[in-house]
């Protein structure tokens, strides 16, 4: 007779979010003396935005299978609906290097709020969910362009790089930056990786 094992919430979203970290630090650091050229720097990017995209994406499946939310309802993704995905994306908000390079990593809703934001996490909502993050969607960078809707809209359109000015989290000046940007399935929201050139 087989004994059943039953896994609390608490631990798995802990087995979770070890598993997401012990994973990318092994595809952040596997080429890490390998990689200096921007064409590179892109690539890792866009490969660890795609791996994200789909761990987010499965885990908001699973809040999903579970009914929470409940969309019928008119739910959305937040802390209370759906802990194991905000606990995932506290995990991947603390990601900071790619192959040597200081890289953020960002998740922006449909609407133009700053869901994650690494470089600057008072922009975006809080763990406990009693902050909504900042909307961006007006933000127009020192070159003219409307930062938040060039990401949104390449995310919408299958995803790809974007170049733009943005606040350095440690100068505070605005600096070039590079990212690359995925709409992620299962969600409203587009996640990024980039970093300053």
């Amino acid at each position: 007779m087989k004994n059943k094992v039953e896994v609390s919430l608490p631990a798995f979203v802990v087995c979770i979010s070890l598993l997401v970290l012990v994973l990318l630090f092994w595809l952040f650091y596997r080429n890490a003396n390998h990689i200096s050229s921007v064409l590179d720097q892109k690539l890792s990017l866009e490969h660890s935005v795609e791996v994200l995209a789909q761990l987010i994406s499965a885990t908001a499946t699973q809040c999903a299978a579970a009914g929470i939310p409940d969309t019928s309802k008119g739910d959305v993704l937040t802390p209370e609906t759906c802990p194991l995905l905000f606990s995932l994306l506290g995990s991947i908000e603390q990601l900071k290097l790619i192959n040597n390079k200081k890289v953020y990593v960002f998740i922006i809703d449909s609407s133009g709020n700053q869901v994650v934001n690494g470089g600057s996490p008072s922009l975006a909502v809080s763990k406990n969910g009693g902050r909504p993050g900042t909307n961006t969607l007006q933000y127009t960078d020192s070159n003219g362009n409307q930062v938040t809707k060039m990401i949104l809209d390449k995310g919408a359109a299958g995803g790809g790089y974007v170049e733009y000015m943005w606040p350095h989290p440690v100068t505070r000046e605005n600096a070039k930056k590079l990212a690359y940007v995925k709409q992620v399935p299962n969600t409203p929201w587009t996640l990024g990786a980039g970093l300053y050139l």
